[in-house]
């Protein structure tokens, strides 16, 4: 696989530190760079109200930094992708997130915290500049609070989605008639262009995302071949390259999808790449119904066209194993078999290695023996892979439901002693210079178990990679 879509192990690692600690560290640098500039006048007797007005300025300043860096973060920059992956480059966008809200809040209590009240009310022709400051803060409240309880508030996704960009801008606006008036800016032109130089990147990078990398992407527009259902409430994308070009990806990793049909909503929503890369540049997405848009996709039809951004994501053995040296381990719950079922098509599309030592376990978890998909394909995997071992996991079904599906039948739900007994014997078996990979995907409280239960049965944690199904 190419570096397109991953990196060396030994190079990514020093990077992923670097990268995290500019987005933490550098925006209190620069927060700080404030504060040093007055700190020889304050320690020569600067009053409480000069520290406290000082600090304030100082974390206005980093909290405008952090809001700098979650711009950058939301770029989808493929390279913080190789580096991070995409997953881990949005936890840390909510991360900031939260570490701007703080700092900004605290701005206003440190800059009036010795201030004495000597009048009521706001007289706009002075203090309009305080009272847009005020409706600035409030609106970072407002698009941060919603972006990170939006499933607790149900709110559907292209509801939420477009109400963020809307609070996003409004926001970037605020800020920049604040800055520049509160402190008088507009009298000084080097320090007006810095902040007016602020406010056109925040534009940029609106600009970019909603007109400039849509029109990039509708330059190799792919198009709908099939739309299948292979098993229940499941339905299977087929997408056909534009003529002379085909997707680098790795199996495992995902891409976000635009359908340009009149049968759904335009909306932009991520899906695992079920297929393997050696498939002549055809993607397929296995995709369960779990919401209004995913219920509608069987409604496309064959020569619908989709956008298609990608690849994206870590969640493939060829990024911690380029060689695939090493056996794997794979649990899925649900529609999670996707990554692992592109991973599985790949190993099985390759003679050579489908008849190699690699050892994979795949402990495949679903409620009764219907909602298994691609059946028939398993059942080739099992054939055709002597080295693969595939256990299903029925938890809610009881004997005979199953015993038709190829490979091992179990009842029941993974807990520890079950991944112990299938694990256990690929850990204590494998060679201790190459140690199993495992790859966890489903509902996160069933990740968080069946990580725990890998590292209870010896496994390092550095060796366990997780991601979150969800939208």
């Amino acid at each position: 696989m190419s570096m397109k879509t991953t990196m060396a192990p030994a190079v990514r690692a020093p990077l992923a530190v670097l990268v995290v600690l500019v987005i933490y560290i550098a925006p209190l640098a620069f927060g700080a760079s404030e504060l040093m500039e007055h700190l020889p006048k304050l320690l020569e007797g600067g009053s409480a109200r000069e520290w406290s007005h000082s600090i304030g300025l100082s974390l206005a300043l980093a909290a405008l930094a952090y809001l700098l860096i979650q711009a950058v973060l939301a770029l989808r920059l493929s390279v913080l992708d190789r580096i991070l992956s995409h997953n881990l480059v949005m936890i840390h966008h909510r991360r900031v997130a939260v570490l701007a809200v703080i700092l900004a809040t605290l701005h206003p209590l440190c800059m009036f915290l010795f201030e004495r009240v000597t009048k009521t009310g706001i007289h706009l022709a002075d203090e309009w500049p305080l009272l847009v400051g005020a409706m600035a803060l409030t609106t970072l409240w407002f698009t941060a609070a919603v972006a990170l309880y939006r499933k607790f508030l149900e709110l559907p996704f292209h509801t939420w989605w477009l109400g963020h960009r809307l609070g996003v801008s409004t926001l970037i606006v605020l800020v920049g008639v604040h800055k520049i008036f509160v402190t008088g800016e507009y009298t000084e032109a080097g320090d007006l262009a810095g902040t007016i130089a602020i406010v056109l990147f925040f534009l940029g990078v609106l600009a970019y995302n909603e007109i400039v990398k849509p029109a990039r992407l509708s330059r190799r527009t792919y198009t709908v071949s099939e739309v299948t259902s292979p098993g229940a409430e499941t339905h299977e994308i087929v997408l056909d390259p534009p003529s002379g070009t085909s997707l680098d990806h790795a199996p495992g990793q995902f891409a976000f999808l635009t359908f340009r049909s009149a049968r759904l909503p335009r909306e932009e929503h991520p899906f695992t790449i079920a297929s393997s890369p050696q498939d002549d540049g055809r993607l397929r997405f296995t995709i369960r119904c779990s919401g209004d848009f995913t219920s509608g996709l069987g409604q496309l039809l064959p020569g619908d066209s989709c956008l298609v951004d990608g690849p994206y994501g870590l969640f493939t053995s060829k990024a911690h194993d380029p060689d695939g040296a090493r056996p794997l381990v794979l649990i899925a719950g649900g529609v999670g078999i996707t990554p692992m079922l592109s991973m599985l098509r790949a190993m099985h599309a390759d003679a050579d290695k489908a008849q190699d030592g690699r050892r994979v376990l795949c402990i495949w978890s679903n409620r009764t023996a219907g909602d298994v998909v691609h059946r028939e394909e398993f059942a080739a995997f099992v054939r055709d892979m002597p080295h693969l071992r595939l256990v299903h996991v029925l938890t809610r079904a009881q004997k005979p439901d199953g015993e038709d599906l190829p490979g091992e039948v179990r009842y029941g739900r993974i807990d520890t002693e079950l991944v112990s007994e299938l694990a256990g014997p690929m850990l204590k078996k494998g060679d201790a210079s190459a140690p199993p990979l495992a790859y966890i995907c489903g509902p996160a409280p069933m990740m968080a178990a069946m990580r725990q239960a890998l590292k209870d049965a010896g496994m390092a944690g550095r060796d366990i990679h997780t991601e979150e199904f969800s939208i």
